[in-house]
């Protein structure tokens, strides 16, 4: 019984082929260990890549919104000195600009999910076609919509809050001084 437990309860590669050659007298069936080990190193390599491409993803991101915040701010000078000097406090114009952002996050993190699991479905299929897979349909896994627009959000903050702090360092009499 203990035997048979090893042999034929277990789906090692070893345990199948025990089995094929038991049903088939006469038959060789054994593991080819070299190609599965190859295709978990190449797979592990692909994983690797894939995180260090997501993180380079992200960096450029955060330098992306920092760009754009930073323009914005600048087109913006007069509207942020007339708030300041009507009395406006630095938390509600960094509140206004937050708020922006984050709506912006949010909607580009869902368009985002949405781009990249019809991307995913066609590159599974495209890569698997071979393998009976292709009518991969697209695939959406909601609990990855969250994940998604959650980074996004901790991207745009991130890479605007530079720029708003600039922002709201500056003087407002010298900014619409400057317009005059």
């Amino acid at each position: 019984p203990k035997m048979r437990d090893v042999w034929y309860c277990r789906p090692y590669a070893n345990s199948i082929a025990y089995q094929i050659r038991e049903a088939i007298p006469g038959a060789q069936a054994d593991q080819v260990r070299r190609v599965e080990q190859n295709e978990g190193n190449v797979l592990e390599r692909i994983s690797g890549l894939m995180w260090l491409i997501s993180a380079a993803a992200l960096l450029a991101a955060g330098f992306a919104v920092s760009a754009a915040m930073a323009t914005a701010i600048l087109e913006r000078q007069r509207e942020i000195g007339l708030m300041r000097s009507l009395g406006a406090s630095k938390g509600s114009i960094a509140f206004l600009f937050y708020v922006e952002t984050g709506l912006l996050a949010i909607f580009a993190g869902a368009v985002g999910y949405l781009l990249g699991s019809g991307l995913a479905a066609w590159l599974g299929a495209r890569i698997f076609s071979g393998d009976g897979a292709a009518s991969i349909g697209p695939i959406l896994i909601p609990v990855l919509l969250p994940v998604v627009v959650a980074l996004a959000l901790v991207v745009a903050i991130a890479g605007s809050t530079p720029s708003i702090r600039a922002a709201l360092e500056m003087d407002p009499s010298t900014v619409l001084r400057a317009d005059a």
